[in-house]
């Protein structure tokens, strides 16, 4: 059986076995070429489970751990007429996907953000949401400011919603810098930065268009990037909306490095 697994990040193998003797596992790349892992004695006649670190399997020939074609048993020492039972047999761990960006660390540093998902079901899955969480988080945040009527009410971390084509400013933006000015009237200037995209909504949107088009995908594009946009924008306080951040909301932005973690069954 060609089962061409790939268990880099794998680190327990499982089954129980019912037989006597003993019992070498092999993890085979091809012939000749294996991972072994030596069980003696199993319990006579008994379910005996087996728990074998990956890391404790010794190593004949060649094998790739990003390559096993299939399992063997080798049993030893069997009773004769004893039949032999093998159930549960599976991998444990978890694999994970990381997605960089050698220019955005170049000129502005590294930083990481590490989003775990269990519900992730393939490495492909994994790694197109990391490089498309990447293309949102890896350029520098973009900025917009505006003077409003004074309003005393807001406060750093509200979200706005704006809308300007003619600076081709569009979408969720999080108000970070607030300045009241009080002169010959009460003005409020304030700084936003363009909000970070909600995870779990690129998430679902990533597997709605895997289901669309049968599991081949091509990443998120739906926030419209903007290029260092700043300016007074003094007619964007009609269309103004705000509300308190949500914790998902107050997620950081900046992130270089995003990884994903997955289960490996």
């Amino acid at each position: 059986m060609d089962l061409d697994l790939d268990l880099r990040s794998c680190d327990l193998y499982k089954a129980w076995i019912r037989a006597t003797g003993a019992v070498k596992i092999r993890l085979v790349t091809s012939s000749g070429n294996y991972f072994e892992y030596l069980k003696e004695p199993l319990e006579s006649g008994e379910w005996t489970p087996i728990s074998a670190e990956l890391r404790s399997f010794n190593v004949v020939g060649k094998p790739d751990w990003n390559h096993i074609n299939y399992v063997q048993l080798v049993f030893s020492r069997v009773d004769v007429g004893q039949d032999i039972y093998v159930d549960e047999q599976h991998f444990k761990g978890r694999v994970f996907y990381e997605a960089s960006d050698a220019n955005s660390i170049r000129t502005y540093g590294s930083r990481v953000l590490v989003y775990q998902d269990y519900s992730i079901a393939s490495s492909d899955e994994a790694r197109l949401i990391a490089e498309a969480l990447l293309q949102e988080y890896k350029d520098p945040v973009k900025r917009v400011s505006f003077v409003i009527e004074g309003d005393e009410t807001l406060d750093p971390g509200y979200l706005v919603e704006l809308s300007h084509p003619a600076f081709k400013v569009t979408g969720h933006y999080r108000m970070v810098e607030i300045d009241h000015t009080i002169a010959d009237r009460f003005e409020t200037r304030v700084i936003c930065e363009k909000a970070p995209p909600n995870l779990p909504r690129v998430i679902a949107e990533l597997r709605e268009l895997q289901e669309k088009e049968r599991g081949r995908w091509t990443g998120l594009s739906n926030v419209e990037r903007l290029r260092e946009t700043s300016g007074t924008l003094d007619d964007i306080p009609d269309g103004v909306t705000h509300k308190k951040p949500t914790s998902e909301e107050r997620k950081v932005r900046g992130g270089r490095i995003i990884v994903l973690m997955k289960r490996c069954i």
